[in-house]
């Protein structure tokens, strides 16, 4: 056997490849599988707003609004929310809670809101702890 041509001979190279090859195409989507099954592709939010349902009851004569908790999450100020409020497009915004212990639960109202103008839209807004977020937990159009 000539060492010439041990180092010369490639009849085995491509074979060595292919494997090396599948080896990392295995492992890339092992990977890929593996991060999507954990979630680690996914950003996580710091303060998730709370989820509830709100009812509307307008007064058109004084342009005034009553907002009722119907259910969902009870709300609370503390580590996670500084402030509810219930805001108008007219440019109109009324604290509802923004103590620490306050809280909003199911069936609770916050009347006679002034919601300022014919049509305006009245959204109740969750602000996050650190006003690093905020969230809409409900809207309604007042009436004309």
């Amino acid at each position: 056997m000539e060492l010439r041509s041990l180092l010369t001979d490639e009849r085995a190279v491509s074979p060595v490849i292919a494997v090396i090859l599948m080896v990392a195409v295995t492992v890339v989507l092992a990977a890929v599988v593996g991060a999507t099954v954990l979630g680690a592709g996914q950003g996580v939010e710091p303060n998730p707003a709370p989820q509830a349902s709100f009812g509307f009851d307008f007064n058109e004569s004084s342009q005034k609004v009553d907002v009722n908790h119907r259910g969902g999450d009870r709300i609370e100020v503390g580590e996670n929310a500084q402030r509810v409020a219930v805001v108008s497009a007219a440019g109109t915004s009324e604290t509802w809670i923004d103590s620490p212990g306050q809280s909003i639960s199911a069936g609770e109202t916050k009347e006679d809101v002034d919601y300022g103008a014919p049509e305006a839209t009245v959204r109740v807004v969750w602000e996050g702890a650190k006003n690093d977020s905020s969230a809409t937990l409900a809207q309604q159009q007042a009436p004309a």
